[in-house]
């Protein structure tokens, strides 16, 4: 009787979790509305304004695709080169595409520290100005944000005018809002946000079919586990095969939404770029140098800045914003444009202006790791430098521009110390910020843990 008394116990309690479950399902779709709409309402308007220049152009659209590897570059009509993340993950790196600013400088950077004591680390909100939203309005564009999950909307709520964030949307569904949205207006500016390559990677079955996936692979959408260090070698070889092959049947995707809005909206001002790129096991020995809390090592985002990680594309069909000379950071995305568009502005923008050449010797920087302690990277020319004072690690590489990858080297001394210049002096905040229950749940399904 006992028995029966507790298993009746246990069913009458997953039924009651299976009905907040549902509950929780079909509250999902109010509860991000209501987020954007929270967030619009939120939002103070500039107490500034600012010419436009005689060729500045109506409509400005700014996509970043999250996750997305310099080696995978969209099939879009659009001149593409590649630049350096100012993070490695979407919080800090999205701050610094709004501000100019380096996560050290902006604050907006949060460390799960071990993997026993793992926790969604939600960095605060910067208190900084957000100067690429900011001054466009201040300028007559009317201002949009569309973003396919939380995290980089908990990074830039309030920013814009309008705002629109999902649990887990579509490249399909994201484009087409923006395009309701873009409707009729004469002069804006947008930044959309797709999560297609973030996991779980799911896109639609004809791109898995083209691609010729195996998706019966325990965890495909995901990292299966692997650490990627010998064991299971045929095994892993052939999931790291298929996976890469699903993270360009969602690029494959992706694109298509995107040439297509494209052809819809002809006179628009286009920069696309990825907020971090994807680890794909390139240097798991490597990484283990390390203190992370990463439950896999060499592969995802948010850990060690490899080049796999920290590197970029960046695309644009208006050939004087494209960068050329030394390397550019995806923090100068904001002085660019700005300074294409204004007749005049603040002088101390922080980050360069992509229509003068680069110095060939420029260094910049990829920091604000989310998974341990704090690992920097520095690039310079053709040498890297990625540090950890906490781990008292120091790694050096040669860097081809035209070629993805790092060739882990020693360099001489002198020019060690002359990369570690670069470094700044303190290195950030460990703290983080609480987020609600349903946020939790949403981003965890997408792999922050």
């Amino acid at each position: 009787m006992l028995r029966n008394q507790i298993d009746s116990g246990r069913g009458a309690v997953k039924q009651r979790l299976k009905r907040s479950s549902r509950l929780r399902s079909l509250a999902e779709p109010f509860y991000y509305r209501y987020q954007g709409y929270q967030a619009t309402k939120s939002h103070q308007h500039p107490d500034k304004t600012f010419g436009r220049s005689s060729t500045a152009p109506d409509h400005i659209l700014c996509i970043v695709i999250d996750a997305l590897r310099p080696d995978h570059i969209p099939d879009l009509p659009l001149e593409f080169t590649s630049a350096i993340s100012p993070a490695t993950w979407t919080f800090p790196s999205v701050t610094s595409l709004q501000t100019g600013l380096y996560p050290h400088e902006h604050g907006s950077v949060a460390h799960t520290m071990n993997e026993e004591k793992r926790h969604l680390a939600v960095p605060e909100q910067t208190e900084t100005t957000p100067i690429l939203p900011q001054y466009l309005e201040a300028a007559g564009y009317e201002t949009y944000a569309g973003c396919a999950f939380m995290m980089p909307f908990l990074a830039l709520q309030g920013w814009y005018q309008s705002h629109r964030v999902y649990g887990d949307a579509s490249a399909e569904q994201v484009l087409s809002d923006y395009k309701k949205w873009r409707t009729g207006r004469r002069e804006t500016f947008s930044y959309l946000h797709l999560g297609d390559l973030h996991i779980p990677v799911q896109p639609p079955t004809r791109y898995i079919d083209e691609r010729d996936i195996n998706m019966d692979i325990e965890d495909i959408q995901g990292f299966g586990g692997y650490d990627g260090t010998g064991e299971r070698e045929e095994d892993f070889q052939e999931f790291r095969t298929q996976r890469l092959r699903l993270s360009q049947a969602a690029l494959d995707y992706v694109s298509d939404q995107i040439r297509e809005i494209l052809s819809t909206f002809p006179n628009t001002t286009v920069v696309l770029t990825g907020d971090h790129g994807e680890a794909f096991w390139e240097h798991c020995e490597i990484d283990l140098d390390f203190a992370g809390s990463q439950p896999n090592y060499g592969v995802g985002h948010g850990g060690t800045p490899f080049d796999m990680v920290a590197r970029v594309p960046l695309g644009t069909n208006t050939s004087r914003l494209l960068p050329h000379g030394g390397w550019p950071s995806l923090r100068d995305i904001p002085h660019t444009i700005l300074a294409d568009v204004l007749s005049s502005y603040p002088k101390d923008i922080p980050g360069r202006n992509w229509s003068e050449k680069i110095p060939q010797n420029r260094a910049v920087l990829c920091e604000g790791v989310r998974y341990g302690a704090e690992r920097k990277a520095v690039y310079s020319d053709r040498q890297k430098l990625i540090r950890s004072a906490e781990n008292d690690t120091t790694l050096t590489a040669t860097i081809d521009p035209d070629l993805p990858g790092d060739t882990f080297v020693p360099i001489n001394p002198e020019e060690i110390r002359e990369l570690e210049k670069s470094i700044p002096d303190s290195w950030d905040s460990k703290k983080g910020t609480n987020a609600s229950e349903m946020v939790k749940d949403q981003l965890e399904a997408l792999g922050y843990t």
